[in-house]
């Protein structure tokens, strides 16, 4: 059976317009939405709740609970995980471009009373180095869509700017002066929607097979444009890859490693533009990343290496973590990477 598509309309808000977004669909709606951003956001900013005074937001986390450990860490270690790493102006492992300098709070409640139905927690709440509010939507799921995640950190970015403007007494401002340091003016509010890699692979695929969850072709175009207008109207958003460990720690938090930006490739016909190819032999197979010199003898064992990771189960992540074990160094992350295959109980093969 065809689904049909949501309509969406201009007097709706983000907050609503987040939960209908389809996969199938993604092109269109990313296309109305950016077409009509700025009378969404003005929807938005009215219907958003706003905390009274003596309600404030949830800033400081004096005794974080604790979670118990998972096999597969969930989402909530995920946040613990990554407000523990860079919480506090501890910037160490953040990459250039990523807009936050440290994490300051997470699971923060926007909703003011249980009728502000489609409020919920924002994610992650970080800081500039200049101390402006970045608000952060984590995913760790491919089956919660990239465009969705765009429009809810969007919709919570609207939030946190009228909550700043300090209608009803709203004490966000002074808070913030009192917890992370005062600000002249909001002009800018940052957002970012952060993943594990292994949540990347998923959405931005360069399969030319259609894979589930992916991320269709033709969106990322539309999605890309969204980003641009987004960005035109102050609230610029990145999109930020988390690397960790392949294995958590003992109470089931990811061992986060360090945080990059992540480009969302746009491929032509079935070849990814962020592929190398070997001159003269376009219609052989791409070289991937490949940062050696040909003259390197290494190059090839590189190349090789890269394929076993894109073939195994978390095989990326875990080339990842070698290369940055390495110092950086993809022919001395070769060692450490079939090191970790192994200790991950995974076979090399040829």
């Amino acid at each position: 059976m065809n689904r049909q598509q949501n309509v969406l309309d201009k007097t709706m808000s983000l907050h609503v317009i987040k939960d209908m977004m389809q996969l199938k669909f993604a092109k269109q709606h990313a296309d109305f939405i950016a077409n009509n951003l700025e009378t969404l956001i003005d929807n938005t900013y009215c219907v958003a709740p706003v905390h009274k005074a003596d309600h404030p937001y949830a800033l400081v986390h004096k005794d974080p609970h604790k979670l118990a450990p998972s096999v597969s860490p969930l989402e909530k270690h995920w946040e613990k995980a990554i407000f523990r790493k860079w919480k506090r102006k501890n910037n160490a492992g953040l990459g250039p471009g990523v807009p936050f300098r440290n994490v300051v709070s997470y699971q923060v409640m926007l909703r003011e009373t249980n009728k502000n139905v489609g409020w919920g927690e924002l994610d992650l709440l970080g800081a500039t180095a200049e101390n402006i509010p970045v608000a952060i939507e984590l995913k760790i799921y491919p089956s919660e869509y990239l465009l969705r995640a765009i429009v809810e950190v969007l919709a919570y970015g609207v939030a946190i700017r009228k909550a700043w403007s300090g209608i009803d007494g709203c004490p966000l401002r002074s808070q913030w002066a009192n917890v992370v340091g005062k600000i002249d003016r909001l002009v800018d509010l940052p957002l970012a929607v952060v993943a594990p890699a292994s949540y990347w692979q998923v959405i931005l695929s360069d399969s030319p097979k259609r894979i589930r969850f992916q991320t269709p072709q033709p969106a990322r175009q539309s999605i890309k444009k969204l980003l641009a207008k987004m960005h035109s109207v102050n609230y610029p958003l990145t999109l930020v890859e988390v690397n960790a460990e392949p294995h958590p720690d003992e109470g089931g938090l990811p061992v986060i490693i360090n945080a990059v930006v992540k480009d969302m490739p746009i491929p032509t016909g079935s070849r990814s533009t962020s592929c190398v190819v070997a001159p003269q032999k376009a219609a052989q197979r791409p070289v991937i990343n490949l940062d050696a010199d040909p003259d390197n003898a290494d190059w090839i064992r590189i190349v090789r290496a890269e394929r076993i990771a894109g073939q195994v189960p978390g095989g990326t992540q875990i080339w990842k973590t070698a290369v940055e074990k390495a110092g950086g160094s993809r022919s001395g992350a070769l060692e450490v990477f079939y090191r970790l295959l192994r200790e991950a109980g995974i076979q090399e093969t040829d």
